[in-house]
């Protein structure tokens, strides 16, 4: 009987052997690992599965060691998973589940998320060094991040898909969003009730840093608490249209607070040295919304299409909807600029501006320009300025065709009006000018003085000086700035040949007292009309006097 117990004892005993210690120890061999792993891939249709190495210690019972493990898409041979390390946490009450386990760590890889990968349950996943590439289904975004240390708890691509519920705790050392790229990243937070939580996040960016508070809502708009960025030195080759693209990828975004502190931003047409913002209730929507916010804004310099403005400020705040522009001033071509104004809906009214000092240069072609100029959509569609003054100034145009030079040069008006269109600018209302002294293409004026009337539609002009020991006054009225409706000038004491100076006249008579009336197109410049002296009345036929 003994003989028999003895027999079967160790026939268990060999059947114990070679089923479970035997391979126990074969898989942790080389050869075992290897065979594992093919007879894994084999079984499974859609990943091809590599092990390096397969560990396993008595005394931690429920984990197993990997070394050198990637997981491939056999259809496609994209590798999702390739890791040094993986050490995996078996499921207590079911050790044979493979899609769900207790904790998974992996060290020194690189991770490829796709929303095709087989979903795994892990109720701790801890990443140590660890790349990680996504690229969204549409291939508008691109996420890169390098070098990822913490964890999260629990995962599953439910995680992403159902946003369940979820606590994390990173460390990033780069990473690259659409070509944008952050270091040393931290972020901490949680998901809860489908709201992702961004308790704490910071990194540096552009030379700069930053930090944040924000949460990405469940109906996928972003909220953000506040945003602190300081010292961002960002620059580009694009343009500011360009770069406002870039915001059109942004879900609908709430910002309660943002600080930019001591950063400066340097694109192809707009650059800011040095600002210092803050802001305060503003959307994105398609577009920036303004209308409940507060601002504080200045810096050391800013450049729009070419023009600097030094030390720029604006402060303004929010009432009722409507923004206060308590001031905005600068300095501008060596002169001063002030302005206090209210911007509501799509109207904006300018209370006062006061400039003082500009020695502004006309850039080329500056006539032809101001005909098309037309507002940015993002910017107000009517303005209505109450007061403007312009102090004593210099405006010089250097067109070799037909240059002027007007000295201590002075603007007033008042309730003026600005409405843009898809097609046009369209002005309302007057304005004075004067000057002490000034030159009209080689013409000496003392004390010249304009008026300019607009209206919808024609543009009223009318102007006086003393030339030498004469006098010259007369009236223009404007369709556009291409066509002339009607001059006419009055002279006394004045040489005729101004009129061919001024281009008005190529074949003058030579009088010191006149009148002309002419109309016809200023681009290109073709002028019909009459000239009347004391005695005589000529015709005039494209600047020429007809039959002289």
């Amino acid at each position: 009987m003994l003989k028999k117990i003895r027999l079967v004892t160790l026939i268990l005993v060999a059947i114990i052997w070679f089923i479970i210690i035997l391979p126990y120890f074969l898989v942790q061999t080389d050869i075992g690992t290897r065979y594992a792993s093919q007879l894994i891939s084999y079984y499974n249709k859609d990943y091809s599965i590599r092990i390096g190495h397969i560990s396993h210690s008595i005394t931690k019972p429920y984990e197993i060691t990997l070394d050198n493990v990637s997981i491939e898409d056999k259809t496609h041979l994209v590798t999702y998973l390739s890791a040094k390390k993986a050490v995996i946490g078996l499921k207590q009450t079911d050790l044979l589940q493979a899609k769900s386990f207790d904790y998974l760590v992996l060290e020194n890889g690189d991770i490829k998320l796709s929303p095709s990968i087989e979903n795994i349950n892990i109720d701790f996943l801890q990443l140590k060094d660890i790349s990680l590439y996504y690229q969204a289904p549409n291939k508008a975004n691109n996420i890169v991040l390098n070098h990822i240390y913490g964890g999260i708890k629990p995962w599953s691509k439910r995680v992403i898909t159902e946003r369940i519920d979820s606590q994390f705790n990173f460390t990033i050392e780069m990473a690259s969003y659409n070509d944008i790229d952050i270091q040393s990243i931290f972020v901490k937070g949680n998901q809860k009730d489908k709201t992702l939580q961004l308790i704490n996040l910071g990194g540096d960016i552009k030379t700069g840093f930053f930090t944040a508070n924000a949460s990405v809502l469940a109906d996928n708009s972003v909220l953000v608490k506040q945003l602190k960025v300081n010292k961002l030195n960002f620059q580009s080759e694009d343009g500011l249209s360009n770069i406002n693209k870039m915001f059109s990828q942004l879900p609908k975004t709430d910002i309660q607070q943002l600080s930019i502190i001591d950063s400066s931003i340097n694109l192809a047409d707009f650059s800011v040295e040095k600002a210092n913002l803050d802001i305060q209730n503003i959307t994105y929507n398609h577009d920036w919304q303004l209308q409940k916010s507060n601002l504080f804004f200045n810096a050391q310099s800013m450049t729009y299409h070419e023009q600097l403005i030094e030390q720029p400020l604006v402060q303004w705040r929010n009432q009722e909807n409507k923004i206060i522009i308590e001031q905005a001033l600068g300095l501008w071509n060596k002169g001063s600029i002030k302005l206090s104004a209210n911007w509501q809906n799509n109207e904006l009214t300018i209370d006062s501006i006061i400039a003082s000092g500009i020695r502004y240069q006309l850039p080329l072609n500056w006539w032809q320009q101001l005909a098309k100029v037309h507002f940015s959509p993002s910017l107000p569609s009517h303005i209505t300025i109450k007061q403007f003054t312009l102090m004593p100034s210099l405006i010089i145009d250097t067109n070799p065709e037909f240059p002027f030079q007007f000295t201590n040069f002075e603007a007033f008006g008042n309730n003026i009006d600005i409405n843009s269109t898809n097609e046009a600018l369209h002005v309302n209302g007057t304005i004075l000018f004067k000057a002490d002294s000034g030159t009209l293409n080689t013409i000496e004026l003392q004390k010249p003085d304009l008026s300019l009337n607009f209206t919808p539609t024609e543009n009223k002009l009318s102007f006086s000086t003393l030339i030498s020991q004469g006098v010259l006054e007369g009236d223009a009225n404007l369709i556009s700035a291409e066509e002339l409706q009607s001059l006419s000038i009055s002279s006394h004491a004045v040489d005729s040949q101004i009129l061919s100076l001024w281009y008005l006249i190529n074949n003058p008579i030579k009088t010191d007292n006149f009148d002309i009336k002419l109309h016809g197109y200023l681009e290109p410049l073709s002028l019909d009309g009459i000239l009347q002296t004391a005695d005589k009345q000529y015709q005039i036929k494209n600047n020429q006097l007809d039959a002289y």
